[in-house]
């Protein structure tokens, strides 16, 4: 039976089957070559993330596709301004991704379901963080393995 969702990015395609030397559309990785352990699955996760989820194949990308539904589909929740990735079971959006908590990002320091409720919303509050020199809110949670390059990389793809 043909594999229907990636299992680096977890798209999942209703026309097209993940089958062995195809490549995925979304994250790029081919099939049955380096999605074959659940560490080479981490390591390509990790670098497409790392690297803003740029679309491998832009002509297939759905015009609804979300990347921020598109990380707790794969089980990571994320800031939409700052991208912090939180290291618990915490969705800023909630686990339906719609109903808003309305807590502060530790990192950023925007309010979920306030300033972030709207692409230009997130836009302004991510432009006036970064002006500002993106620095982090609460200092005590800020992560000790925390690397803003690859932060900042993954706001500057989206």
């Amino acid at each position: 039976m043909p594999n229907n969702s990636c299992l680096v990015c977890n798209f999942t395609s209703e026309k097209n089957s993940f089958t062995r030397g195809k490549s995925c559309p979304c994250c790029g990785v081919t099939y049955g070559f380096e999605d074959t352990t659940n560490e080479t699955i981490k390591i390509y996760r990790a670098c497409w993330i790392d690297k803003g989820m740029p679309w491998f194949n832009k002509q297939e990308k759905p015009s609804d596709w979300e990347p921020f539904n598109q990380l707790k589909k794969i089980g990571l929740n994320y800031c939409s301004v700052c991208w912090f990735q939180f290291e618990t079971d915490f969705f800023p959006w909630g686990e339906d991704g719609r109903s808003p908590t309305f807590t502060i990002c530790p990192c950023c320091g925007v309010e979920y379901g306030y300033e972030d409720s709207s692409s230009q919303g997130i836009k302004t509050y991510r432009k006036t963080w970064l002006e500002q020199g993106a620095n982090w809110l609460n200092i005590t949670e800020k992560p000790k393995n925390w690397n803003s390059d690859i932060q900042l990389k993954r706001i500057e793809n989206n």
